[in-house]
């Protein structure tokens, strides 16, 4: 969304940080505790308006724009090679732990090419020195603890289901694209509180007070994903008897481009959506759907999903 600002870039970077903070539950526990997992349950929007966005980039101009997000701790990728192409029904069936679901009739496009991305696994240690170095750039005098130091925390990511959808009429612009995938994973080591961490994130002087009512106001913050709605992109529907978001592309402020990016990234072959894109997002009995497409209407993707209960 942000690809082409470096200043918008580290702005939605901390966005999503915050939004991940306040988004995941402990669900289960492995030998004794020594690990905690989190995962996404249900969906819900955050309001973030153009005058936060811009709040925030004058915090890290004037701030913390000395600081790379990229350098508060060692990053390590796992798996995460190319997406298999071209697979058949059966063998993207065979890839994944749960039933894949796709529209039984789209009129206008071809039958889908499959592709099947592989899991990828992201460690994250932590250096609390150049996170508190943030922290007080920030004007925060709430830091993390020494004991977070060198801490690894792991996001794995699982295989998903990809399906691309073209035009009968190859002078048509345009298409379609279905993701799905089981809900992505983060472990966090013992003795982790992630209740302390959200604290220290809600007591940044800087954080727009507009996002920390929001924030504070969750109340079940343990078992919800937080969606940015920038500038009105984003909106909770009714989705196959769950809550999904809509998301279309923002109206950002002057000097920042709009448009959502590819949403099936690089992993999914040659073709990607253009930067008009918007996708319809929900999450059912542990796996997330994606639905985006070009100047794709939320009549025309909730008629698609509708397809696939």
């Amino acid at each position: 969304m942000f690809a082409k600002n470096k200043k918008s870039l580290t702005v939605a970077a901390l966005i999503a940080v915050l939004a991940v903070c306040f988004s995941f539950s402990p669900v289960r526990s492995f030998a004794g505790n020594l690990l905690t997992v989190f995962r996404v349950e249900r969906m819900q929007t955050i309001t973030v308006s153009p005058e936060d966005i811009a709040q925030l980039q004058e915090v890290f101009e004037k701030g913390a724009g000395g600081v790379d997000i990229g350098n508060l701790g060692r990053f390590e990728v796992a798996g995460g090679q190319e997406a298999t192409r071209n697979v058949t029904p059966d063998s993207a069936q065979k890839a994944v732990d749960f039933p894949v679901r796709l529209p039984a009739d789209l009129r206008g496009y071809k039958e889908p090419a499959l592709s099947v991305s592989p899991e990828t696994t992201v460690s994250i240690t932590l250096d609390t020195a150049k996170a508190n170095q943030l922290l007080r750039s920030l004007g925060s005098a709430q830091l993390l603890p020494e004991a977070l130091n060198g801490r690894t925390f792991t996001v794995k990511i699982p295989r998903a289901v990809i399906a691309e959808y073209y035009p009968v009429k190859d002078d048509q612009p345009g298409g379609l694209f279905i993701a799905q995938s089981r809900s992505p994973e983060l472990t966090v080591p013992e003795g982790v509180d992630m209740a302390a961490l959200r604290d220290a994130l809600l007591s940044i002087p800087a954080l727009p007070e507009n996002l920390r009512r929001q924030l504070a106001a969750v109340t079940d913050w343990q078992h919800t994903v937080l969606i940015p709605n920038i500038g009105g992109s984003s909106t909770e529907v009714a989705v196959n008897g769950t809550t999904g978001v809509y998301i279309t592309p923002p109206d950002l402020p002057s000097g920042q481009p709009s448009g959502t990016g590819s949403l099936t990234g690089p992993q999914s072959g040659s073709r990607e959506p253009d930067n008009e894109t918007s996708a319809l997002i929900w999450q059912n009995d542990g796996v997330i759907y994606c639905i985006a497409g070009p100047e794709l209407s939320l009549e025309e993707a909730l008629t698609a999903a509708k397809q696939m209960k």
